[in-house]
């Protein structure tokens, strides 16, 4: 059915406009993180790490969210580029995005952008992708020699939300799969029904 949906919309709007159905999503999430407010804190054995869900019920909830309105975004400003006053919002918004998809700190949703954005440069021409890489990687390499306590910094936050490099980049998710699995083994086949934790 969502297939037939999406081939549905696609013939009965331009390409420009293929992805205009993830605009109440991307208004939702944008005012969902201005009108929010922070989660609590996350404690974890190296220190303190905040997560931003917004109005959202998780960081992880919210980034996905985001994760879904990147395509969208990204779309608008690709296309809209040659105009200067819509360039500027759209990258605006963009920029709205992505600072709170980084303040949610879930990565399984900033992969999911990084692969959105990797796609859309896949799409462009030989000399787009030439002159953006260049610029890409100058800019990584001036950041690595200029600031590289800023790139250990990011590192902890982003890839080990806190955990040392010996815990691991799974150490804040080992207990709680454990848990979930242990739980799922206990619920059976058909489980205790959606939203519902076993012994609760």
């Amino acid at each position: 059915p969502c297939m037939a949906a999406g081939l549905l919309w696609v013939r009965q709007h331009a390409p420009r406009d293929a992805l205009d159905y993830l605009f109440p999503l991307t208004v939702v999430a944008l005012l969902a993180g201005v009108l929010g407010q922070y989660s609590a804190d996350a404690i974890v054995e190296t220190g303190r790490i905040t997560l931003y869900q917004g109005l959202v019920g998780g960081s992880n909830m919210f980034g996905s969210m985001l994760a879904m309105c990147a395509p969208f975004l990204l779309w608008q400003t690709y296309s809209r580029w040659r105009n200067r006053r819509q360039r500027a919002i759209w990258l605006s918004l963009s920029g709205l995005g992505l600072y709170y998809l980084l303040a949610a700190g879930s990565r399984s949703a900033i992969l999911i952008v990084l692969f959105t954005l990797l796609g859309l440069f896949l799409s462009l021409g030989v000399n787009r992708k030439v002159h953006i890489g260049g610029l890409l990687l100058g800019l990584f390499a001036c950041g690595i020699i200029l600031l590289p306590d800023k790139f250990e910094q990011l590192q902890r936050q982003f890839i080990y939300k806190q955990a040392t490099e010996k815990q691991g980049v799974l150490y804040t998710r080992r207990d709680v799969w454990a848990e979930s699995y242990k739980l799922a083994k206990e619920g059976g086949w058909f489980g205790a029904g959606y939203g519902v934790t076993i012994g609760d």
